[in-house]
């Protein structure tokens, strides 16, 4: 369990903020953050951008999706004390159910060196969050995205994550696909690449945060620093939990995120997504039987079995997307 209460927090002016900042000029990190209904969780999240203690520039951009409860009124009020730091986006209508992608709008408005995300129900506890990341991407050029220890709260209990991990841990392109362990409120990289084409690359695909480090994996290292923490909610409203309520859908969303990447990456990775692919399709099957209360369940299946399965799979998830 973390001792940080982020509800205790006593931030300083716009002016003191400003003042430890070494270069006035060019902004050095962008905060992302996508709101949608987050009037009990969004404050949280503002103090823990602006309770950081760095000497590099940065902007917070907080873009709201046309939330119907208090959200857009709570950031408009930081906004209001924080009007050279905090960049708010307030849209009319919600563009979500339209298919278009928060990052892909918050990241286009990045003017950072990096850029470091947070969604409106999650927050950071380390108040050196933003400083270490940056420096230690600054010192390690090779470095494309760092990522750090996060802890789940979920019924009022903090589970800590990513606890086999070990300080400067590098992971291949390989390690993420076979897991997803990067937490997006975790994540930092560097804001050098095109993201109009990996959108365009991945259309369909709910989890653009895998498929950013999925594609950021190919540039260069992805590392792990252990003495940063941050806060993941599970609660019913969030994003992950209502795409993945119907299982069928999240496992051929999944198949779809590895069919896209194998694209992406020039089919550089076909056997590693295949057997991913595999055990997507396994797992699916498990719950199902779970699900239906049925007592046996067979461990093994021919390997073709699934291949099939996936050709089929295949070739109704392109005549969708088209």
């Amino acid at each position: 369990m973390i001792m940080f209460d982020i509800n205790n927090v006593s931030l300083k002016s716009e002016k003191e903020i400003i003042s430890n900042w070494t270069d006035d000029d060019d902004v050095k990190i962008s905060v992302v953050c996508s709101a949608y209904n987050h009037e009990k969780y969004i404050e949280n999240a503002i103090v823990s951008f602006l309770m950081q203690e760095t000497t590099y520039k940065y902007e917070i951009i907080i873009r709201d999706d046309a939330s119907n409860d208090k959200t857009a009124s709570i950031i408009d009020r930081y906004y209001q004390k924080y009007p050279k730091i905090i960049h708010p986006i307030y849209e009319k209508e919600n563009t979500f159910k339209k298919g278009i992608k928060p990052l892909k709008v918050l990241i286009d408005k990045a003017k950072g060196k990096y850029i470091a995300v947070c969604e409106g129900d999650d927050y950071w506890v380390s108040k050196d969050k933003l400083q270490k990341q940056a420096e230690y991407m600054e010192l390690n050029s090779i470095v494309e995205l760092t990522f750090h220890s996060t802890n789940v709260l979920s019924k009022n209990e903090y589970i800590k994550s990513n606890n086999n991990l070990i300080n400067e841990d590098c992971f291949t392109t390989e390690d993420i696909i076979n897991n997803w362990f990067i937490h997006t409120q975790t994540m930092m990289f560097r804001n050098n690449f095109d993201v109009n084409k990996i959108y365009d690359q991945f259309i369909g695909v709910l989890n653009m945060d895998w498929a950013i480090q999925l594609a950021l994996s190919l540039k260069g290292e992805v590392r792990y620093l252990s003495d940063i923490e941050s806060v993941y909610r599970k609660h019913d409203g969030s994003l992950s939990k209502v795409n993945f309520l119907n299982q069928k859908k999240r496992a051929l969303f999944l198949i779809l995120l590895m069919d896209k990447f194998d694209q992406y990456s020039n089919y550089n990775y076909s056997l590693p997504l295949q057997d991913k692919k595999i055990k997507i399709l396994d797992e699916f099957c498990k719950n199902e039987l779970v699900h239906n209360n049925r007592v046996a369940y067979i461990v093994s299946y021919p390997k073709e079995y699934f291949t099939n399965i996936l050709t089929k799979i295949k070739l109704r998830i392109n005549r969708f997307f088209g």
